[in-house]
C-alpha cells in the first residue's frame, strides 16, 4: 500500500507537523488532524502555512469483509 501521511506528532488533542500525499499529482504536503467526532477525522494539507491549504473530513466506516468464509470486521475511511 501507499503511505499517505508520516512523521504526525500528537500536540493537545490533535496532530501535527507531519507531510500527507496527494496521490493523483505526488506532491507532498504539510498537514494537521483532528477528531471532530469518534467517526470524523478533519484533515487539513497545506503549503507552507495552514492559511494556505484545505480541510477534508473523513469518515470512519464499519464493514464485514468475507475470506473465503471468515468474516473480518475492517475500518475504512470516507473522504467527502
Amino acid at each position: 500500500g501507499l503511505d499517505i501521511m508520516w512523521n504526525m506528532s500528537k500536540y493537545k488533542n490533535y496532530w501535527s507537523n507531519g507531510q500527507i500525499v496527494d496521490p493523483k499529482n505526488g506532491k507532498v504536503y504539510s498537514c494537521s488532524m483532528w477528531l471532530k467526532s469518534p467517526e470524523e477525522l478533519e484533515v487539513r494539507g497545506y503549503f507552507g502555512i495552514s492559511l494556505l491549504g484545505r480541510t477534508q473530513s473523513w469518515y470512519r466506516v464499519n464493514k464485514s469483509i468475507d475470506h473465503n468464509n471468515k468474516t473480518e470486521s475492517s475500518e475504512v475511511i470516507v473522504l467527502s
